[in-house]
């Protein structure tokens, strides 16, 4: 027993001295502490490869709204802005202005905004009459809310644009004198002429023409 144990001592003696390791010791790193090993930092694509996908948007998820501003125009500068998304295009209302023409003459223009330059876009708008502000300011008309949706059909044919009312004559009774059908005539005329390709107008009452005139104290267009 003697024997085994000092041979062992001599044999760990020896190896150490030689700079040797002796299995199942560590062997200490002359002039600091012990080196770690290098652990390798995972790359971005590897994290990136490690990651779930992102789910892609479900159909039913609404596009974001656009809001595209109208397009510019030469107008009076107090062109109103257009409401978003409601409505695009740029036409002008023909209403009379004491201050600015002859009372019985509508002939200054304000700006609307319709979504299409139609005559019954247009004819549709003229009818609601002028706004709040436009009152304020001075406009006035024989239209107002009181003959909105009086409009039945606005066609262009052949250069001609018919108009066809529901009960005109009834919401407004008093035009019929000759300053006021002339103030009526000339903001429909005029409005509906901004169209370049409006030579003439002609207008009715439920389907007749001779209705129209005869409230107006006139003549239909044509007639002798």
């Amino acid at each position: 027993m003697v024997g085994r144990g000092l041979a062992s001592l001599l044999l760990v003696a020896g190896l150490a001295a030689c700079g040797g390791a002796v299995p199942g010791i560590a062997s200490p790193v002359s002039g600091g502490a012990p080196s770690a090993v290098p652990v390798s930092s995972p790359s971005a694509a590897s994290v990136a490869a490690t990651q779930p996908a992102p789910a892609a948007p479900s159909a039913a998820s609404p596009a974001p709204l656009v809001s595209a501003a109208p397009p510019g125009s030469e107008m009076p500068a107090t062109t109103p802005a257009a409401p978003a998304a409601l409505a695009r295009e740029p036409i002008l209302l023909f209403f009379s202005h004491g201050a600015t023409s002859d009372v019985c003459v509508a002939d200054h223009p304000v700006v609307r905004w319709v979504r299409e330059r139609s005559i019954q876009a247009i004819v549709a708008e003229l009818v609601r009459g002028p706004t709040e502000d436009e009152l304020a300011a001075g406009y006035s008309s024989w239209f107002s809310p009181a003959t909105a949706g009086a409009v039945q059909r606005a066609v262009l044919a052949g250069g001609i644009a018919r108009v066809d009312f529901r009960d005109l004559d009834r919401l407004i009774p008093n035009a019929s004198s000759s300053c006021g059908s002339s103030v009526l005539l000339s903001s429909l005329d005029a409005t509906l002429r901004q169209l370049p390709e409006v030579r003439e107008t002609r207008y009715s009452i439920g389907g007749s023409e001779a209705r129209f005139y005869e409230w107006l104290q006139r003549s239909p267009p044509g007639s002798t």
